[in-house]
């Protein structure tokens, strides 16, 4: 260690590191820079995120219905079989195809009763369960040209709880005779909804078509009207 005098006399002291300590102090120092380094050269690292929000994007767009695609054939299309039993013992039963108006009525719960795979999931829920409106949505599925009979799919539950699913053939699930009545009338007009969809399709697209045509009539009488501001003093501006 040295000791040494500025102009002012001030007393400075200057330290002199061996070699070897001074070469220590320079490796730390570049050990340093060399992680700053890497800590920089890893930014970019982040930028493969961005596609991820396009597969999210992807995700939220709606899908179609698929039972809109259903012919208007009996065997050939969806048919929902909604059977709502009410907590005062009375029973509302509504059978629709596609996305058409449903056929509803109402019977006590006496009269129509399901199957005992069915109805017997309803009484332990109803057990459960009493004040609440259990429901048993049945679904006969289209029939593959293969197939005998039907396939349903049947979900029971009690309010918004989850559903108890099960799946059987026509068959074995038959149902009452009013059901079966409602479903006869549902099948009779199957040909006369199928002519309203098309009507209903057709007007859709001859719709679209009609729109221009209004634009373009509707752009004269715009003319007039956007004139008449041009003409403004600076004398009115300067009140603002």
């Amino acid at each position: 260690m040295e000791q040494t005098t500025d102009e002012n006399n001030n007393l400075i002291v200057e330290q002199n590191l061996p070699a070897e300590e001074a070469s220590a102090e320079v490796q730390d120092a570049v050990a340093v820079t060399t992680d700053v380094e890497e800590i920089d050269s890893s930014a970019p690292a982040l930028k493969p995120s961005k596609p991820a929000s396009r597969t999210t994007d992807k995700k939220d767009e709606s899908i179609a219905n698929p039972l809109l695609h259903d012919p208007y054939e009996w065997y050939q299309c969806t048919i929902t079989v909604v059977y709502a039993q009410l907590p005062d013992q009375t029973v509302s039963v509504s059978i629709h195809n596609h996305k058409d108006e449903p056929i509803v009525k109402t019977f006590a719960a006496t009269e129509v009763t399901l199957p005992e795979k069915i109805s017997g999931v309803i009484a332990t829920l109803r057990a459960i369960w009493p004040d609440s409106t259990v429901s048993a949505i049945v679904v006969l599925m289209p029939k593959p040209p293969d197939a005998t009979e039907r396939t349903i799919v049947v979900s029971v539950r009690a309010g918004n709880d989850t559903p108890i699913v099960q799946t059987e053939v026509e068959s074995n699930l038959p149902f009452p005779t009013q059901i079966n009545a409602m479903l006869d009338a549902l099948r009779a007009l199957l040909p006369t909804r199928a002519l309203k969809r098309i009507e209903k399709d057709a007007k859709t697209k001859i719709s679209p078509a009609t729109k221009p045509a209004a634009k373009t009539a509707s752009k004269p009488a715009i003319k007039p009207t956007t004139v008449a501001p041009v003409a403004i003093n600076k004398t009115q501006l300067s009140l603002f």
